[in-house]
């Protein structure tokens, strides 16, 4: 099967599960009895940079599947500037969320490992990070360089900007680090500092490694 149409499956898919989750999530629908702390339902599941990035992929999704519908014929058209670069830093945050998810949240939060991977978390943390990341990898053609890399820090940037701001702006009341859903902080404001320049770094890595990564196999 040619990349193109690799491509277009792979964004479809992208959008159905992450549609799916989204309804899951907002409807508080559960398949598994989540503990209290992930039955987060409504309008209040945007505050997590999971949800966000899931939507982001998925709009960013939905927009390379009609330009490649629409440019269906021609195995060598690559995408506008603008369209990968939005693409880019949509896969960058949701490879964020599969690998802090992995390697943080599921073995040291206080849910327990499977507990991150039921109901809409399966889709939201590791379906839809897998899927796009595979994606990006070796369907999208791209006219991709390491120049494009700052772009994929920008999700990272407006969430942290959220996630400190609404810590600092809570910090007279006593329950201010309920604030810090991820709990970053450890209990410590002075953490902050550390967790910050610790995640840009990783947001770099990922998006020069998802460049890279592209370069090679997409061709």
């Amino acid at each position: 099967m040619k990349k193109s149409h690799m491509s277009i499956i792979f964004n479809a898919a992208t959008i159905i599960f992450v549609v799916i989750g989204l309804v899951m999530m907002f409807n508080g629908i559960q398949f598994i009895e989540a503990p209290k702390g992930l039955d987060v339902s409504g309008v209040e599941m945007l505050k997590f940079y999971t949800v966000d990035t899931n939507i982001l992929v998925a709009i960013s999704s939905f927009f390379v599947l009609m330009y490649r519908i629409d440019h269906l014929t021609d195995r060598r058209k690559r995408l506008p500037v603008p369209l990968m670069i939005f693409k880019q830093l949509s896969v960058v945050g949701i490879t964020i969320t599969f690998i802090v998810t992995l390697v943080y949240l599921a073995p040291f939060g206080p849910y327990g490992f499977m507990n991150m991977y039921i109901n809409a978390n399966l889709f939201f943390h590791l379906i839809v990070p897998i899927i796009s990341i595979v994606n990006y990898v070796f369907f999208e053609r791209y006219d991709n360089n390491l120049s494009y890399t700052w772009w994929g820090l920008l999700t990272m940037l407006f969430y942290s900007l959220y996630y400190v701001i609404n810590i600092l702006i809570h910090l007279n009341k006593p329950n201010v680090l309920s604030y810090d859903f991820y709990g970053f902080t450890g209990g410590n404001l002075h953490n902050m500092a550390f967790v910050i320049i610790l995640m840009y770094g990783l947001a770099a890595f990922i998006s020069i490694s998802l460049i890279q990564l592209n370069i090679k196999f997409s061709k």
